[in-house]
């Protein structure tokens, strides 16, 4: 019984200690999101799509993200996935949203 309460432990607390992730949360705009540094100098941001929040606040967050992280206009966005059409949440109520991913390329000084 004992052994049995050890593996499990030990199984437990390597998943805990496996399960990192780089995601955080702008309390301004109540969402998730993660940020990472591409080889080439441009910044890959994903913010994570959820029921409560509207695709609006997702964009905006991400323009506002984009111009905090190159501290100057000018930036350009890649948008990768993630952007809802008008008629989704109308045709496909289930349906659910991708997160919207894009890359941001600050301008050369």
């Amino acid at each position: 019984m004992v052994k049995y309460f050890i593996i499990s432990l030990l199984i437990t607390l390597s998943g805990c200690a496996s399960t990192q992730s780089n995601s955080q949360f702008d309390f301004d705009h109540g969402v998730h999101f993660e940020q990472s540094t591409l080889d080439d100098g441009r910044v890959n941001i994903v913010v994570r799509a959820q029921e409560k929040i509207p695709f609006n606040r997702l964009a905006t967050f991400l323009v506002r993200k984009s111009l905090d992280v190159c501290k100057s206009y000018g930036f350009k966005i890649e948008i990768l996935r993630g952007v809802e059409e008008y008629d989704d949440r109308l045709a496909h109520p289930n349906y659910i949203l991708p997160s919207l991913a894009a890359n941001v390329e600050c301008p050369s000084k």
